[in-house]
């Protein structure tokens, strides 16, 4: 069977952006550049494959997603060579706002944080003068009241948002961590965090219907690393 490899997917409201290096065109539906900005609020196809991609004219109306995002949920798949490195490329005309969280397990459950009415993972901004993993675990620690050790690097996930008129992506990098101490398990209630409970893997399917398409890829992530450790 032949895969098509994903080389960065980029999360913008209910629109995911995915940059493969290959691409099947199977099952989508094509689309010109110019008709995607254009017909974006109407859009409702499952998947589109984006025609002719033009950098710079794409850089430049990127946030049109934001502010005109179709109803259904729909992702625009985009062929491109290593030439093109979407993260760097993005970062260089929007403010770029580099995060870390965990997911934590403890014995066959997993952490799970409920968030401004949706289940999340708990992240936040890396603070100067501390590294990813560093940030991670700190904020662990805060959100949840959790002190967990590190098992190592998991991945990283991409999304776009505005705020006060500018337009963020926010990269996060995600680190697999092990419960040590829960005895303080409590939510921050000034980040929004009303839940904080642990949840067996069959608990989970339930949870990510309520939350978010990169909270849900660092699952996928996970269960991917575990399956190739068995």
């Amino acid at each position: 069977m032949h895969l098509s490899l994903d080389r960065m997917k980029i999360y913008i409201d209910n629109v995911l952006i995915r940059f493969q290096n290959e691409v099947h065109k199977e099952g989508k539906t094509d689309i010109s550049q110019d008709d995607l900005f254009t017909r974006l609020p109407e859009l409702n196809e499952r998947s589109y494959l984006l025609n002719n991609f033009n950098k710079e004219i794409f850089l430049d109306r990127i946030t049109d997603i934001l502010l005109k995002r179709p109803e259904n949920p729909v992702q625009i798949i985009i062929e491109s060579d290593l030439s093109f490195s979407p993260y760097q490329e993005i970062s260089k005309k929007y403010d770029a706002e580099p995060a870390a969280g965990g997911l934590v397990i403890k014995n066959d459950e997993f952490l799970m944080i409920r968030r401004l009415g949706k289940w999340d993972l708990p992240k936040g901004k890396i603070e100067k003068g501390e590294n990813s993993e560093e940030a991670a675990l700190r904020e662990v620690k805060e959100e949840c009241g959790i002190i967990a050790k590190s098992l190592g690097f998991l991945c990283d996930t991409h999304h776009m948002y505005m705020r006060k008129g500018k337009t963020y992506i926010k990269k996060t990098s995600w680190y697999l961590m092990e419960n040590i101490d829960d005895s303080n398990m409590s939510g921050q209630e000034e980040e929004g965090i009303t839940e904080v409970n642990w949840f067996t893997r069959k608990m989970l399917e339930t949870n990510l219907i309520h939350s978010y398409g990169n909270i849900e890829d660092v699952f996928l992530n996970y269960l991917r690393l575990n399956t190739q450790s068995l």
